[in-house]
């Protein structure tokens, strides 16, 4: 995102407009079309994806289990690992990454991908995921929720106070929210909740992203559907303080600090990706296909 300080709004978006279709013709120019994926080219999307980096303060990336690597977007690992170092300094970062939809393949595979981002990305939680069906009645306590949680704990944030940046532990944000302060769109963006815990959602559309929120809240608190690009803007959701996972919360019925920010799926721009792979993974619509055939051979 382009800077945006000390600007009206009408300056800001008419800059952001210029920097998005000046990125979208250079990407044309320096990439034969035939050779680039379908890609997103909604300026809105991208705009919901920029503010959405800005507000949060840890980040899961939802990955599917069956190509984890084909839905790592490395530019956007490197973008938020190197201005949080920059931060905070060396030290727990604050990414996690999700592998997610873990029953749909053996668990030796599910393990033998761990091993391997433990090893390439040293210092990044891995968590394995599983959502319960949507038949379940409850989807309460399960051992990825858990996980998830316990990984959570154990990463650290930034946040102004007095105007000084402080580093901070996420497992102080796992207690009872005080107020009822609510999201302001004119405070600033990037520090902007100092008694808050927000944490983002990101990953390609149809990672089940949605259905992992679902599943941290014990209950349906997003729509998640299986048609890819379901969710069109950034929503957040208070955690309630039973969901932390710790017995002195159990029996309370108010809100966390933890805030979680379920952000719409975004296809970037790779090149060489053969048209069966990006639709059995959902970032072009089969119905849009003259020919299926070729797809359900692959």
């Amino acid at each position: 995102r382009p800077s945006w300080v000390d600007l009206p709004q009408e300056a800001v978006l008419k800059r952001e407009e210029e920097f998005f279709t000046s990125w979208l013709t250079g990407v044309y120019r320096a990439h034969d079309r035939k050779r680039l994926n379908f890609f997103e080219h909604n300026f809105e999307v991208w705009r919901q994806i920029w503010r959405t980096t800005e507000r949060a303060d840890v980040f899961l990336f939802v990955l599917d289990v069956r190509m984890p690597l084909f839905h790592l977007s490395l530019a956007l690992f490197r973008f938020l690992s190197r201005r949080f170092e920059g931060e905070a300094g060396p030290g727990p970062g604050n990414i996690i990454f999700v592998v997610n939809k873990v029953d749909m393949v053996p668990p030796e595979f599910v393990e033998l991908w761990s091993q391997y981002f433990q090893r390439r990305f040293p210092g990044v939680p891995v968590v394995p995921f599983c959502v319960p069906k949507s038949g379940s009645a409850h989807l309460q306590d399960t051992p990825s929720v858990s996980a998830l949680l316990a990984a959570l704990r154990s990463r650290r944030v930034t946040k102004r106070s007095d105007g000084r940046l402080l580093v901070r532990r996420a497992e102080e944000f796992f207690c009872a929210r005080r107020g009822q302060e609510e999201v302001e769109e004119e405070a600033e963006q990037r520090f902007r909740h100092p008694r808050t815990l927000t944490v983002a959602l990101m990953g390609d559309p149809n990672m089940g992203k949605s259905s992992v929120i679902n599943a941290i809240f014990g209950k349906k608190v997003v729509s998640s559907s299986a048609t890819p690009g379901h969710t069109k803007h950034f929503q957040t959701h208070f955690l309630p303080l039973n969901r932390l996972g710790d017995d002195a919360s159990e029996s309370d019925e108010g809100l966390s600090n933890l805030c979680f920010m379920d952000s719409p799926g975004i296809v970037v721009p790779k090149l060489d990706v053969p048209r069966s792979v990006q639709v059995v993974f959902g970032s072009y619509r089969i119905a849009n296909l003259r020919e299926p055939y070729s797809v359900l051979r692959w």
